[in-house]
């Protein structure tokens, strides 16, 4: 069963009045990919922006899909961020569907990052009515991006900077099991088992890396999320949370369905995962509270 049956109710966001300038630089960026010409839009990024850029329309064959969808540029008081370009990366018979979101600095105008953005689900419950800032929502959702992104590019430094050196992550990988068996005279299939390994930051870092050098290709989805403060007020500076999201992984070798934890110390110098866990069904946020306080 889903986690979440029902769409619900999101907060007002705010949009640019005058987005001109914004706009302007998606639809350039647009046609730089159109006729591959990556190079001739480097003005519109800081050096950090166009790096992931150039990586992204690199991980794979980039096209421009054929549905296109207005441009819009939303804004808080820390974020400027541009929405959304449409793509169509394939990854020799693999096809996926991704929109790319920009996030544009306010100073400069100048884009400062990239990312694939999260589907309408998953970004709604991150704006669902709850007594959170804009900026926090934003920052949270900045994060997931990133970190959805960063599977599919590769950005293996990017994932060991945001993991603490003391992080405790928990794997599970599903094993289909073939055949049927006896149990209390009657047969029963044996169905899948999951296999958890709990891992330090080091031991995964060495696992992840050999995935990204065999697979061709790795694809984060995720769709329902919960949220909760791990403690009562808000959760921009050096506060922690938990999110809890439905994940679908996808790779050449391997697949599966469940759902993916993070514990996140959201930090204005750069938030980092102090818990990752993954379980193929929901496992209630105040009973993960429970098993990993604050400063384990």
């Amino acid at each position: 069963a889903p986690l979440i049956g029902d769409m619900r109710p999101t907060i007002t966001r705010s949009y640019l009045d005058e987005p001109t300038r914004y706009v302007d630089a998606m639809r350039s960026i647009e046609e730089a990919i159109r006729t591959k010409s990556y190079e001739s839009v480097k003005q519109l990024f800081t050096p950090e922006g166009y790096e992931i850029f150039d990586l992204m329309m690199h991980s794979g064959n980039v096209r421009i899909s054929k549905r296109q969808e207005e441009y819009s540029v939303e804004t808080s008081p820390l974020f400027i961020v541009g929405k959304s370009l449409p793509v169509t990366i394939k990854y020799g018979r693999h096809t996926t569907n991704e929109k790319i979101v920009f996030r544009f600095d306010a100073g400069s105008g100048l884009i400062k990052s990239v990312a694939y953005a999260l589907t309408k689900r998953a970004e709604d419950d991150i704006f669902r009515k709850a007594q959170w800032n804009m900026d926090s929502r934003y920052s949270l959702l900045t994060f997931m991006e990133d970190y959805q992104t960063a599977f599919a590019l590769k950005r293996l430094n990017y994932i060991q900077k945001i993991f603490s050196d003391n992080a405790i992550i928990i794997t599970g990988k599903v094993q289909s099991r073939e055949g049927r068996k006896f149990y209390d005279g009657a047969i029963t299939n044996l169905g899948d088992k999951v296999i958890y390994k709990r891992q330090t930051k080091d031991e995964y870092m060495r696992n992840l890396e050999a995935d990204f050098k065999k697979k061709d290709y790795i694809q984060l989805v995720f769709e329902d999320a919960e949220i909760s403060k791990a403690a009562t007020d808000g959760f921009l500076d050096n506060e922690v949370l938990w999110i809890e999201i439905k994940q679908q992984y996808d790779s050449p070798s391997y697949s599966d369905k469940g759902f993916l934890a993070l514990q996140i110390n959201m930090k204005p110098s750069g938030s980092q995962i102090n818990v990752r866990t993954w379980t193929p069904g929901f496992v209630e946020l105040d009973e993960l509270k429970k098993r990993f306080p604050i400063g384990f």
